[in-house]
């Protein structure tokens, strides 16, 4: 429902984009996305999505597996906690997914992603991989 001062079609004020961790190939390993201030999202960020989507791996592992979730802090840059809520485990070349969508009401001010890459056999795997954050509703 439209408020004051939002269009049905006006969606940069309803949910705001955000990169979480920029493309980038990736070996087994856990990354940690760039700090992101929920509250300077245009809407205010009350609740959020996640997604992680990977490519074609590389090396021949027999098995791969790309997982991410959201973690929440005061200040962006210590005391990082999750917010026990995960996307779907990605298994397969060229998959992506997201999470359900996250009440951000009570959270702390900043989010990140997480992705944690696993692979068995091969020959130094590696895979590329993103995530975007989506953020929308006012709180």
């Amino acid at each position: 429902m439209a408020g004051p001062g939002f269009g049905r079609r006006d969606i940069h004020r309803q949910m705001k984009m955000e990169v979480a961790i920029r493309p980038q190939t990736g070996v087994q390993a856990t990354f940690g996305g760039t700090a992101v201030n929920r509250q300077d999202a245009t809407n205010g960020g009350a609740s959020a999505v996640l997604h992680v989507a990977c490519g074609i791996a590389e090396g021949a592992p027999s098995t791969q597996s790309v997982n991410g979730k959201l973690q929440h802090s005061v200040d962006g840059s210590t005391a990082w906690s999750d917010l026990g809520v995960a996307i779907p485990e990605l298994t397969n070349d060229t998959e992506d997914a997201s999470s359900p969508n996250i009440n951000l009401s009570g959270k702390r001010k900043f989010l990140r992603s997480v992705i944690t890459i696993a692979f068995t056999g091969g020959s130094t795997p590696k895979i590329p991989f993103a995530a975007t954050i989506c953020f929308g509703g006012r709180e």
